[in-house]
């Protein structure tokens, strides 16, 4: 009789261990509220770190460029093109990659005009300032509230993008290569990428639903339902 009682136990222990494992499992897999996980680390580019603030202006600009062919696809339901597989891929895995791969190359380029001591200009200051003014009126209030993000965090990341841009042009001059081949697909950035080292840290990137931040999302409170806000 205790032989059966603590085979029971045994296998309610293995069975609680089972559904807790599976429960942990699940979590992991639930989209994070981005605007509720501003300070957590996406990734790390040579040992700096880029958290989901960093990667705002990424997301704001690649789900805005992509929901235009989305809703030249489906103008109703848009949401069925960023789930769509095409060319041997999904659209949204490529635009999850995409914001990937841009927050890496300006960050490398970021790095490197900070080591040359480079600073922009009277007209590059003029032109960052447009910039940024156009960034913040294409997006609605309601869009920055599901960003998190504030005026000075699109001024900050808007003002590295511009001296990472500063950098890439010079460097493409030195080299006698157009701009265009440093770009983040650029063959002459593939080269330069080798030497640095990228970490991507996937218990927050994989949790992150590109293509249903500031677009395709309900307006009801309840679409944040199926996200947890991670403590």
């Amino acid at each position: 009789m205790k032989e059966r009682t603590k085979t029971t136990l045994v296998l309610l222990v293995l069975l609680f261990a089972t559904a807790f494992a599976s429960y942990k499992q699940q979590l992991n897999r639930k989209d994070l509220v981005y605007a509720e996980s501003l300070d957590k680390v996406a990734l790390r580019v040579d040992g700096n770190e880029l958290d989901l603030r960093d990667m705002a202006v990424y997301v704001a600009y690649q789900e805005k460029t992509v929901q235009q062919d989305a809703l030249l696809y489906d103008n109703e339901k848009p949401s069925k093109y960023w789930n769509a597989y095409t060319n041997k891929h999904f659209v949204r895995k490529v635009a999850e990659n995409a914001v990937k791969e841009m927050a890496v190359h300006d960050e490398i380029f970021y790095q490197m005009a900070v080591v040359e001591g480079l600073a922009l200009d009277e007209a590059e200051t003029a032109y960052l300032e447009n910039e940024i003014l156009d960034f913040l009126m294409d997006l609605s209030e309601e869009q920055m509230a599901r960003l998190g993000i504030q005026k000075e965090d699109v001024e900050y990341s808007l003002e590295k993008i511009a001296l990472a841009n500063k950098y890439q042009n010079i460097l493409a001059q030195e080299e006698g290569l157009g701009y265009e081949d440093y770009n983040y697909t650029g063959d002459a950035y593939m080269e330069l990428i080798s030497e640095h080292v990228i970490e991507a840290n996937a218990k927050v990137w994989d949790r992150i639903s590109v293509g249903s931040i500031t677009v395709n999302y309900k307006k009801e409170k309840a679409d944040l339902s199926n996200t947890v806000k991670e403590e």
